[in-house]
């Protein structure tokens, strides 16, 4: 008589620590795209454009970082104007209302792409733009988008009403806000254009000016030509001059830092980058701490950073050379990492020396600046030997389970520095952006590491996010709880969401070629891999092509192709791609009659699992007799997690047990989970959910392994 065995409910999740075979039962060899939520296994978060209520061909227009350039002519409806900034690239758009002009190659000038009447010309060279025959759309604002990294995003402290803050974003050149509805510029002006790189990104913090009722933005990118800037309501402006000479020498001045944050009552600079007079040279002190004055740091006439006058600003080196990497607020105290150690800035309550340092760890820190996640007990980073939580008094590894994933981040150039973090609050998980070195083709995260802190489990996506960030959206969302916004390298945001069952459309396509049955995409820094799936939408000019999955091929960072036969016409532009998430699930390998000395036969395995309409999933059955390694799947299953036709009364049912029959046996069976190329590649398996919240083996010993 056969025996039953349920797994459930699942509590492990990804665990990498020890062999398949020694595995607990609900934990996972592999779990790409899906994460164990509650005691169930359930897909990834899915995604929406930040603005997801124009139609759907429309939506990035009002979900990309984007500038307003000025106003076509009144009754011709033509434009000429040099955009700001100093990058002009394939890839970049313009808008004027719904028509969308693409750059589609370099060219002094080229030509542009045209979803309606204008045209247009771009020198990619020195940004000067000229649009004609747009008699459609007179007196109507032409936006540039500039297509580059988002950087950051942060809160503006400047609304009275609760939890209701201006929105702002960053990308390597601009500053941006958040009407609502819409990215609009901040500023163009000096001030207000950076010069960083892509991996300059801006840590912000919300403090006072002159007066203490003033509600300044001060943001530092490491970059010393951009120096200390703050933002006060209207304009950009940079501390610099007497507002930040540090001594009575001419010239001794703080240009920038890693870090800039507020604590007991002073403004901080971390890891500062300082220029001498007398040398008339910049020196990085990384291991060095500024501050300011208690209260106003802006005001030329109180020196307010000055070390030589007592009461005023000053410094304090740590006694270490390594380099400040990340600090955070824990209660009331002040934890700053460093490459290889952690220590507490210490308050003395001493207005000559306010600060001391306090070793708490001298072989564990960070060496990703946004890796750093605050709780209300400890913080979490992620270092170069793992992902390290510090609670005040001492630091430990939190990834246990999965010990050499911190190992498989790309680290040959900056890329350290692109680990990015969030908390994510609703669904108590933790993500960080992360590029692997299995994605040779960019430098940019291509996959997120998701650390639920409920149940202290871990899992892996697929995706490409550049820095992530919160949006509490009112209108669609009453209670006002936090959202978590991503935002990518093509200057696209959206709202990451675990009821959302599809990625956002977050790639955009700038030119296509067709050469039967080979279709050719440029997509600038499209961060994908061979044999990634994406969705392609909205593609002008074009039939045959829109609204269906393909198999990638990679031919650089910046082209792929896909197969097709049929496509028609010539494209026009407004094309975009979403990337396909594969669920891939490996289970441990079971075994239930182990300590009998016996081999397990599995007649069937019954899944229990979320009703879906059109919801297939693929089972590999694989049994394991040490004969080959990795084994060979004996046979593939089909699981349908929609209703039976032949049982109406699952139409009626939230979840269904549906079963599999691989009647195969082994001396261990593990099973993959999985979507199949054939189901990724049919179009209604985008945005299709898949929660499982059981499996029930019927299975039976046999033979030991010596019959």
């Amino acid at each position: 008589m056969a025996d039953k065995f349920m797994i459930a409910p699942v509590t492990v999740g990804l665990q990498t620590d020890v062999r398949p075979w020694l595995l607990p039962d609900s934990a996972f060899a592999t779990l790409n795209n899906a994460v164990v939520f509650f005691g169930r296994v359930r897909k990834r978060f899915g995604s929406a454009p930040m603005n997801s209520l124009p139609s759907p061909q429309f939506r990035q227009l009002y979900s990309r970082l984007r500038i307003n350039i000025g106003t076509t002519a009144a009754v011709s409806g033509n434009f000429s104007a040099t955009v700001p900034g100093a990058v002009f690239n394939v890839g970049q758009q313009f808008s004027i209302g719904n028509t969308v002009l693409t750059v589609p190659s370099l060219g002094a000038p080229v030509t542009l792409l045209t979803t309606g009447a204008a045209t247009g010309t771009y020198n990619t060279t020195t940004g000067a733009l000229v649009i004609t025959g747009n008699t459609e759309n007179p007196l109507t604002a032409v936006y540039f988008y500039p297509a580059t990294p988002v950087m950051g995003f942060v809160d503006y402290e400047n609304s009275t009403l609760i939890n209701q803050e201006t929105l702002f974003a960053f990308d390597t050149q601009f500053s941006y806000y958040f009407t609502g509805t819409q990215w609009e510029n901040l500023s163009t002006a000096a001030a207000g254009t950076w010069t960083g790189t892509d991996y300059n990104f801006p840590w912000a913090t919300n403090y006072r000016g002159i007066a203490a009722y003033n509600n300044y933005l001060f943001v530092v990118n490491y970059n010393p030509t951009d120096r200390v800037r703050y933002y006060d309501g209207a304009n950009w402006n940079i501390l610099t001059g007497a507002g930040i000479q540090y001594d009575s020498s001419a010239g001794d001045e703080i240009y920038t830092a890693r870090i800039v944050l507020s604590f007991k009552g002073r403004l901080l600079l971390l890891n500062t980058v300082e220029f001498l007079g007398s040398t008339a040279s910049l020196q990085t002190y990384t291991n060095r701490v500024r501050y300011c004055q208690v209260g106003d740091p802006v005001s030329a006439g109180q020196t307010p950073w000055r070390e030589d006058i007592g009461g005023k600003g000053g410094f304090i080196d740590a006694p270490t050379k390594q380099a400040i990497i990340s600090a955070r607020i824990l209660k009331d105290r002040l934890i700053v990492y460093f490459e290889e150690s952690t220590y507490e800035l210490v308050y003395q309550g001493n207005q000559e020396l306010p600060f001391t340092f306090q070793q708490i760890n001298a072989e564990l820190g960070v060496e990703s600046t946004f890796s750093t996640v605050t709780f209300d007990r400890s913080i979490i980073g992620v270092g170069n030997i793992g992902v390290h939580a510090c609670n005040g008094a001492y630091v430990e590894r939190i990834d246990d389970k999965i010990p050499t994933e911190v190992f498989n981040v790309k680290v040959t150039g900056n890329e350290m520095n692109r680990i990015y973090g969030v908390r994510d609050f609703f669904n108590q998980m933790v993500y960080w952006a992360i590029p692997s070195v299995a994605n040779a083709n960019t430098v940019y995260p291509n996959q997120v590491l998701v650390y639920n802190y409920q149940n202290g489990t871990w899992a892996m996506y697929d995706d490409s996010i550049t820095a992530f960030g919160y949006v509490q959206r009112f209108e669609q969302l009453p209670t006002g709880i936090k959202d978590v916004l991503a935002g990518n390298q093509e200057g696209f945001t959206f709202v990451c969401n675990a009821d959302e069952f599809r990625n956002s459309a977050a790639l955009q396509i700038s030119k296509i070629i067709y050469a039967t049955p080979v279709v050719t995409l440029t997509v600038i820094n499209h961060n994908l891999s061979t044999n990634d799936f994406v969705a392609i939408e909205n593609a002008q000019g074009l039939t045959g092509i829109n609204n269906a999955v393909y198999e990638v091929t990679v031919v650089d960072a910046n082209t792929f192709t896909i197969n097709l036969v049929g496509m028609t016409g010539t494209y026009t532009g407004l094309g975009t791609v979403a990337r396909v998430s594969r669920i891939d699930i490996l289970t441990k390998q079971y075994n239930f009659y182990s300590s009998n000395d016996r081999n397990c036969h599995v007649k069937a395995i019954n899944f229990f699992v979320d009703r879906t309409d059109t919801g297939v999933m693929t089972v590999d059955f694989l049994p394991y007799n040490f004969s080959t390694n990795p084994p060979v799947p004996l046979t593939s299953m089909i699981l349908e997690t929609f209703p039976y036709t032949l049982y109406p009364i699952e139409l009626l049912q939230t979840q269904l047990w549906h079963a599999v029959y691989p009647n195969a046996e082994g001396n261990l069976i593990q099973l993959r989970i999985y979507q199949s190329d054939a189901q990724l590649l049919a179009s209604t398996m985008d945005g299709v959910d898949f929660e499982m919240h059981a499996m029930l083996f019927t299975a039976d010993s046999t033979t030991n392994r010596l019959q």
